[in-house]
């Protein structure tokens, strides 16, 4: 805990509920300091790019299974409430110290998810989400109208990645200015 009078304001402690369980706690602290806000979530040690790196082969298949369950089920509760994340890659994905099976997925880093019920019908999104590997077919086209797919591409190059320990999706910019040439569904 930090002193008293450490910081402008008190933490919210009215929302205490976690959203779901494969997303992180952020009832912990929420404080402002100099006009910046700052949230403390639970710890996780460890995220799945650092895992990765430590297996540059790829994971055991039931761990690859275990995890992408988990961020399934995660995705599933964001889709179901209309959240779509547009930013799913291992980096986001944390989990704990070791591969048993208490060793829980939380998909973190909500910055570019946006509640698509909240937008009208004929309200573009931003194409410019999602990391460049993990980005959907429509997304490197520059669609501006697209739905919770996005995430679920993002589902797949994960899986690819757990599994062979590379990248799936390498697409090149000129790739995409060919391809947006000669697509007629191109924006």
């Amino acid at each position: 805990m930090f002193p008293p009078g450490a910081h402008d304001v008190e933490p919210d402690t009215t929302r205490t509920r976690r959203p779901h369980r494969r997303v992180p706690n952020a009832s912990q602290e929420a404080f402002r300091r100099k006009g910046k806000l700052y949230l403390v979530f639970e710890y996780v040690p460890r995220n799945l790019l650092e895992v990765l790196e430590e297996r540059p082969g790829g994971l055991d298949p039931t761990l690859v299974r275990r995890y992408i369950w988990q961020l399934v089920k995660a995705i599933a509760w964001c889709h179901r409430h209309d959240i779509v994340h547009r930013d799913i890659k291992p980096e986001n994905l944390l989990v704990g110290p070791d591969d048993t099976r208490s060793d829980a997925l939380k998909l973190c880093d909500f910055g570019f998810a946006r509640q698509l019920k909240r937008h009208k019908p004929d309200e573009v999104l931003t194409d410019y989400v999602a990391t460049r590997w993990y980005r959907a077919p429509e997304l490197l086209l520059g669609s501006e109208k697209y739905g919770t797919e996005v995430d679920t591409w993002a589902i797949g190059c994960i899986m690819g990645e757990l599994t062979t320990g590379s990248r799936c999706s390498r697409v090149s910019p000129t790739w995409i200015s060919c391809t947006s040439c000669v697509n007629p569904w191109a924006p």
